[in-house]
């Protein structure tokens, strides 16, 4: 509770702060007081503007960008995950084995210094500055979301599948049809929690994506007095770079609100069919 009440009253005190003008009150109390400037955030969603190359970009293209990139990517690392953990949990086999070892020594041991070689590989396959090749180097396995899968589908029965079988299903219909159902509530977390993730983020955009740039890019350069989000003026205003991060933070805000229950949720298995 303690800490909930940390974070609320953080939260506040920034949104306070965001309607405020001028500098120097970054540490004071809150000062209700003060002016209220709400035109704060009509100034901030004016002046932010990303200048990356030839590319020149506002705050709404940037919204759509962030939208766009963080669906996409959080969608296919998910289907990556999902069905790479099926796989390797129901299919007892060498290459399995080998899958499930590989996950788990990438998650142990840190990979670091491979940004330089992760540039050059996408720019020689044509995936570099490309929403679609940021797609495709997301589709991938190797994250801890995969554990969770792997012993999701380990401690499901497998009456599921027999009864499938002797029905006439395919490995592929049992996949997309009884199985993905029966964790579709789990899928739908760490969806959320993918998006949240990938919404943040403004490195992987900044370094593949310099003509593509999402609103955590955009925030980057905008709070960077050396960036080109807006003067130099402007980024050293604290409340306009307060109220640019609520801008931000605003969107994925009500989609956390409205999807929460999706983190909370339970696994529903449902009946086994006699």
């Amino acid at each position: 509770m303690l800490y909930c009440i940390l974070m609320i009253y953080l939260i506040v005190w920034a949104f306070i702060c965001s309607l405020k003008s001028g500098d120097g009150w970054a540490f004071e109390h809150l000062g209700l007081e003060t002016d209220w400037q709400f035109s704060n955030y009509a100034v901030a969603f004016s002046k932010i503007r990303v200048t990356s190359g030839n590319v020149q970009a506002n705050i709404f293209e940037c919204l759509i960008n962030g939208f766009v990139y963080s669906a996409g990517a959080a969608f296919f690392q998910l289907m990556a995950t999902v069905m790479v953990a099926y796989c390797t949990a129901r299919f007892n086999c060498t290459l399995s084995r080998i899958i499930h070892s590989v996950v788990i020594v990438v998650l142990v041991l840190p990979i670091a210094g491979n940004l330089a070689s992760q540039v050059e590989i996408a720019q020689m396959f044509h995936a570099y500055d490309s929403m679609i090749g940021m797609f495709v180097m997301k589709f991938g396995y190797s994250n801890i979301y995969y554990l969770i899968f792997y012993a999701t589908f380990k401690a499901l029965p497998k009456d599921y599948m027999e009864s499938a079988y002797m029905d006439g299903a395919n490995h592929l219909v049992i996949f997309l049809k009884i199985m993905l159902p029966l964790v579709s509530t789990l899928c739908g977390a760490i969806f959320l929690l993918y998006f949240i993730n990938y919404w943040n983020d403004y490195q992987f955009p900044m370094i593949f994506m310099p003509s593509l740039p999402t609103a955590s890019y955009a925030l980057y350069l905008f709070i960077d007095p050396n960036g080109s989000g807006g003067s130099i003026e402007v980024a050293q205003n604290s409340a306009l770079r307060i109220t640019a991060g609520f801008l931000v933070f605003i969107p994925i805000f009500i989609i956390f609100m409205l999807f929460k229950d999706k983190i909370m949720g339970n696994l529903q298995t449902g009946g086994i069919k006699e």
